[in-house]
């Protein structure tokens, strides 16, 4: 079936990329054409310098789910691998955009490019859009603080810490979803039992101490989620891990799936002389989270 097109890596789905889908929703509807996304679940970029660890905003789950929720009718991903590396932009406009997905239209941001070493830029798809009748439009960036808003603006405002900045790029809160896996167990034994849980090594994941929503299916809870190495505890070789703990919560959990919002940052990771102390500054954790997230949903109620 015919479709009006866009084609990218759309990590994270953020303002700029809500401004080319909601032209592409315009086109498709105005020519009675569904609209299809075809995405790269790791971004090329990475694919090609091997750096996607701790990198990506939302996995391809994710990142398919956000995409159909803005209304897509058709949402597909696209691996990229040597072979597609290497091909030209000629032959990937023909064999796929053309051949693959029978795009009647392309809709892309200003600084897409595609086939070997990017050489097919928004002049050659002007161009070849037009020799084989294929409606294009190239969108203006979205910008943010004098910068053009992309995915990379965003990975670094995670890694500084600045959520709030990234919220307001992505036009919501940075998530992680993933399955509850076993722990050391050493939680429930101080007292604040966690979920943890289980994550793709190239996820992005902020570190140190936050508030946080966590949805199971369709409840909502508060939470306080710790993002790091268990500096302390030391616990599973110490690799990084995400682990919450639901706050007036006592379920066992394991093999559901969470969806872990970051909400505010209370800490950075602290290695503690004693367990003890460690536990004191959870309890404070506790009631900074509770306090930070009633005062959340106090504002949008006045809102």
């Amino acid at each position: 079936m015919s479709c009006y097109l866009t084609i990218g890596t759309y990590d994270g789905v953020h303002r700029g990329h809500l401004k080319i889908l909601e032209i592409l929703k315009r086109k498709s509807l105005e020519n009675g054409t569904p609209s299809a996304v075809v995405y790269f679940p790791v971004p090329p970029k990475f694919y090609l310098s091997g750096n996607s660890k701790d990198n990506i905003l939302t996995s391809g789950i994710e990142r398919a789910a956000l995409l159909k929720a803005c209304g897509i009718d058709r949402v597909e991903e696209l691996i990229f691998d040597r072979e597609m590396s290497e091909m030209r932009a000629s032959d990937f406009f023909q064999n796929i955009i053309i051949g693959k997905y029978r795009a009647r239209g392309l809709v892309v941001g200003r600084d897409f490019a595609l086939g070997r070493s990017r050489e097919g830029n928004v002049h050659f798809l002007e161009k070849i859009c037009r020799e084989k009748n294929v409606d294009f439009q190239a969108v203006d960036f979205v910008k943010y603080e004098e910068h053009k808003l992309s995915s990379s603006l965003i990975r670094g405002l995670l890694h500084k810490g600045e959520l709030e900045k990234a919220f307001f790029c992505l036009s919501r809160e940075y998530f992680a979803t993933g399955a509850v896996i076993r722990g050391a167990g050493l939680g429930k034994k101080i007292g604040f039992p966690t979920a943890n849980l289980s994550m793709p090594e190239e996820k992005l994941l902020p570190k140190g101490v936050f508030a946080v929503k966590v949805l199971l299916g369709n409840e909502s809870f508060k939470g306080v989620a710790s993002v790091g190495h268990r500096p302390t505890l030391k616990t599973l070789d110490s690799k990084l891990l995400l682990e919450a703990h639901l706050l007036d919560f006592d379920r066992e959990i394991y093999g559901c799936e969470l969806k872990v919002s970051f909400h505010k940052k209370i800490r950075n990771e602290i290695k503690f002389s004693e367990v003890s102390a460690l536990v004191a500054r959870i309890k404070d954790d506790v009631e900074s989270a509770r306090k930070m997230l009633e005062d959340w949903k106090n504002r949008r109620l006045e809102d």
